[in-house]
């Protein structure tokens, strides 16, 4: 029976993945991966090196075997056969390559796209896809995958209302207050099993101004780029809206940062643990620093983030 009465829940939008369409809203990236393994039955995986270690959960829960492959600066890999019955997955990194994705789609038609750093590419027709909504906007929970058919099961609906903590949190105090909570809610996800996206979250999604958010990445990117680029090791494009700008110099510049506020994520810390130092993927992951450009930010952030990359 539904409940009429009593106190107000929060008050948002009427629901939908608001963004991307004809997609089966789940509860997290990794589930999302998983839903996909079951989907096609897979034997086994050949993903990157350089990966976040949440992908590997969906592998060993459904006991798939997997291989790993190098990719060079350029987030890019020398071809190789993928055997009849395995998939392939490959990460657009930073939302770099949409266009690399496209030839890789002609090629292997097992290909697996993560999209977990671009959530605003489009899914190639026929290519399984899945994308994150919480690393790119403030919901506890959330992942879309784009998929030619769906599993033939009735999945519960996740709840998120325990979840909450530390975006309510952030709008009040500083992040440093809540990150452990934050820590907690990610590391929750490695025992979720596939659910639904959440109510709540639905509805956060339904209302968000994407064409603004979208904006807004775009041009906090292109600010950064333009100051940046001559220092940067990667070759990047002058505009994209990925997850963050990924620049390639020293790792101090990361201590620098945070010495001032301005987190850094790593991406990924299982890589600086697991890869000898002279590969190109410990590179990456010890002296990438991803600096922040989505939608809360403006250009006078961006200068501050430049004025504490350039100058000591």
């Amino acid at each position: 029976m539904k409940e009429i009465g009593g106190y107000l829940e929060m008050e948002l939008g009427a629901g939908g993945s608001g963004y991307h369409t004809d997609v089966v809203g789940l509860n997290s990236g990794r589930n999302a991966l998983e839903y996909i393994l079951r989907l096609r039955g897979y034997d086994k995986l050949y993903l990157p090196y350089y990966h976040c270690d949440a992908l590997i959960v969906p592998l060993k829960r459904l006991e798939i075997d997997y291989e790993f492959y190098s990719v060079d600066y350029n987030f890019e890999f020398t071809p190789f056969e993928v055997p009849q019955g395995a998939g392939l997955l490959y990460i657009n990194f930073f939302g770099l390559k949409d266009e690399y994705i496209t030839g890789l789609a002609k090629q292997h038609p097992s290909l697996i796209v993560d999209n977990a750093h671009s959530f605003y590419s489009a899914a190639l027709a026929g290519v399984d896809t899945f994308y994150s909504c919480r690393k790119f906007f403030g919901v506890p929970d959330g992942a879309y995958v784009a998929a030619t058919d769906r599993l033939q099961h009735q999945f519960a609906h996740d709840v998120s209302a325990h979840r909450y903590q530390h975006l309510v949190g952030r709008r009040d105090q500083s992040a440093n207050e809540h990150f452990s909570f934050y820590r907690k809610v990610e590391d929750s996800f490695d025992t979720e099993e596939i659910k639904l996206i959440s109510g709540s979250t639905a509805a956060v999604m339904g209302a968000i101004d994407y064409d603004r958010a979208l904006s807004r990445r775009r041009a906090n990117y292109s600010t950064l780029h333009a100051a940046l680029k001559q220092m940067n090791r990667l070759k990047l494009p002058d505009v994209a809206a990925g997850l963050s700008y990924p620049l390639l110099a020293s790792r101090v510049i990361m201590q620098r940062l945070i010495n001032h506020k301005i987190y850094i994520g790593t991406y990924w810390p299982n890589v600086i643990a697991d890869m000898p130092h002279h590969t190109t993927e410990y590179d990456l992951a010890y002296n990438l620093i991803s600096l922040p450009i989505d939608q809360r930010y403006d250009a006078a952030d961006m200068a501050e983030i430049i004025k504490r990359v350039i100058n000591d």
